[in-house]
């Protein structure tokens, strides 16, 4: 009877758990913008990110790679470009911290741009969180509005 609960109750959490979602949060640290990008770990290990992703190479390398490649952060007109500093673990959920290589003072506008899986899981959600001086908001972005301009 213990079992048939179990599978009972596992199967209606399913029903409620979102279709895959991942959330970045922009933020101010120094004048750098940071990413931090966070995913539940199984179902980030479920998509196949990169198919040109050699097996023999870091997972980190392959997620960073495709994170850089696919979601897109413009200040001011130009293209923040992000280093990579480090990834770590936290209740099951994978997390990703990128910096940018150059400094923000005096940010007017920005847009971001991102289809991170969007081409594995169509119904698939990135939840963008943005607290980058006066711009303080969240979305959520899907495949069929992956942009924000602000």
């Amino acid at each position: 009877m213990k079992m048939f609960i179990l599978v009972i109750s596992t199967y209606i959490a399913s029903l409620f758990h979102a279709d895959g979602i991942a959330e970045y949060h922009y933020f101010m640290e120094n004048d750098h913008v940071v990413l931090k990008f966070e995913m539940d770990k199984n179902e980030l290990q479920h998509y196949r990110i990169d198919k040109d992703c050699q097996k023999n190479k870091l997972f980190d390398l392959c997620i960073k790679n495709y994170l850089l490649k696919n979601a897109d952060l413009q200040i001011n007109n130009q293209k923040v470009s992000f280093d990579f500093i480090g990834s770590s673990t936290y209740n099951d959920h994978i997390i990703f911290n990128f910096k940018s290589k150059k400094t923000y003072n005096d940010i007017t506008d920005l847009q971001i741009k991102n289809t991170c899986f969007y081409e594995v899981n169509k119904k698939f959600k990135n939840r963008i969180r943005i607290d980058l001086n006066q711009f303080q908001k969240s979305f959520l972005l899907t495949k069929g509005k992956g942009s924000i301009q602000l």
